[in-house]
């Protein structure tokens, strides 16, 4: 998860504390999330998905698991 969120910082050419002003947190909470020290906690998970387009599901997939693809078999040999 920290590289997602340091790779999507650098492309929208943030430094950290922009980043943690838009995410609406601290500079420190910020950092602990983008090193990995700390995961986004769930209350957050929808603000970070909001603001960097980061997917709930990968930020997060201990809470928001990818529902499995549908068979296409049917049945059929």
């Amino acid at each position: 998860m920290s590289t997602m969120l340091r790779t999507w910082r650098a492309e929208a050419q943030l430094d950290a504390n922009s980043a943690a002003t838009g995410v609406g947190v601290s500079l420190p909470t910020w950092s602990r999330w983008e090193t990995g020290r700390r995961r986004v906690p769930a209350e957050r998970v929808l603000d970070v998905e909001r603001i960097t387009g980061i997917s709930r599901h990968d930020l997060r997939p201990d809470l928001y698991p990818r529902e499995p693809a549908p068979s296409t078999d049917h049945g059929r040999a």
